[in-house]
């Protein structure tokens, strides 16, 4: 199963623009080293006796619909560049991101899984 820090954003980016704006975003906010790459910021900022623990936050969705009206809204610059695309294009985004959204679907709506990075740290 895929880990996925954006509560699964990074499907949303069927179309190539929005895949890269992810993309960018993914890496300044959570980094593609996880766990490493934060510990190293707090390492690089004085901190000691650093951890980063990894936490399970699934992201329950009764609906692909409501999935798709609420948490790309959620990430500023998705929802501005979704709402700067003409009809078919979020059209066709919005079909790429249901089908990725596939393997998470239940007979309750939608379980997807997630991961948030916590860490602790001390100041010199």
């Amino acid at each position: 199963m895929r880990r996925d820090p954006a509560g699964g954003l990074a499907h949303v980016a069927g179309a190539v623009a929005l895949h890269l704006l992810v993309d960018r975003l993914d890496r300044r906010v959570h980094g593609r080293g996880g766990a490493g790459t934060l510990a190293g910021l707090l390492t690089g900022a004085q901190l000691t006796d650093v951890v980063v623990s990894e936490v399970s936050v699934p992201l329950r969705a009764a609906s692909f619909d409501e999935w798709f009206t609420t948490v790309p809204a959620l990430a500023g610059p998705i929802a501005a560049v979704l709402a700067s695309l003409p009809d078919d294009a979020i059209a066709a985004i919005r079909a790429h991101a249901e089908r990725a959204f596939a393997p998470y679907a239940g007979r309750d709506g939608y379980d997807i899984p997630g991961v948030s990075l916590v860490a602790a740290g001390r100041r010199g």
